[in-house]
This record gives structure tokens, C-alpha cells and sequence, in this order.
């Protein structure tokens, strides 16, 4: 997420919670293969255009998902639910 939020594109180890996590917003390689990792990133420096529009999607997705209302929210929920379980008011 940082790297997202920072503005970099992702290139990501093909693994179930990261495509769950980011989709279509990151570049992804097969787990544990160092190799295909080296290519995916040479071919994004050599892409300008299409390293941007990576970059630019991912942080939009970064913000849209993990923004501060949303996690606020999302903790608020929960500590209502933890509250209401145990008998307790907020």
C-alpha cells in the first residue's frame, strides 16, 4: 500500500492475497520465480507510459480502498460489535 500511495507501480508475486488485495492495479509474476519477477520489472522501466498508468491506478485503488474515513469506519463497526458482544456501551 505504501508504494502504491507513493506513486510506484506494483509488481507483485502472484499470490492469492495480493490479487485479492489489488486486481487489476498491480502487474503480477509466478510466486517464487525470480526470473519472470526480473522481467516484468525491466519490461515496466521500459514502458513508460504504461508505468505510469500502472502507478496511477494503483495509488487510485490504494486510496479508494485503505482511505482514513473507510478505516475509521471499518474500526468503529467492529468495536461496536466487540462492545455489544461483551455487554459494554460506546
Amino acid at each position: 500500500m505504501e508504494a502504491a500511495l507513493a506513486g510506484c507501480c506494483l509488481v507483485l508475486s502472484d499470490i492469492s492475497s495480493y490479487r485479492e488485495i489489488w486486481g487489476d492495479a498491480a502487474l503480477y509474476f509466478p510466486a517464487n520465480n525470480p526470473h519472470a519477477a526480473r522481467r516484468h520489472l525491466e519490461a515496466m522501466l521500459g514502458d513508460e507510459t504504461r508505468r505510469v498508468a500502472m502507478a496511477e491506478q494503483a495509488a487510485a485503488h490504494a486510496r479508494k480502498l485503505y482511505s482514513a474515513e473507510r478505516m475509521s469506519k471499518a474500526y468503529m463497526a467492529l468495536y461496536q460489535r466487540l462492545a455489544h458482544r461483551h455487554g459494554l456501551a460506546i
